[in-house]
């Protein structure tokens, strides 16, 4: 038998950026999927996505790094040590 140990938790989904939002959104049924907002979807045929709206890097990055890095080196950055 593999145990297993959960050290932490945390989320950054459509529903909210934390655990507690996350869950509560579930409970509340809430869907994630709303209008794309974060670029012009035209070209790419699809207009719903599942877009993490209020996930804000910079409190934990400094702005000169986010503008660097561009948003979804941002969140590798971010979240690949928490993988760990």
């Amino acid at each position: 038998m593999t145990r297993v140990v959960i050290t932490g938790m945390g989320a950054v989904t459509p529903l909210g950026s934390s655990v507690a939002e996350f869950v509560t959104g579930l409970r509340q049924q809430r869907v994630g999927f709303r209008p794309i907002s974060t670029f012009d979807p035209s070209a790419t045929g699809v207009s719903l996505a599942g877009e993490a709206a209020d996930f804000d890097p910079l409190i934990r990055l400094r702005k000169k790094r986010f503008e660097t890095n561009g948003p979804f080196l941002t969140v590798c950055c971010l979240f690949s040590p928490r993988s760990f």
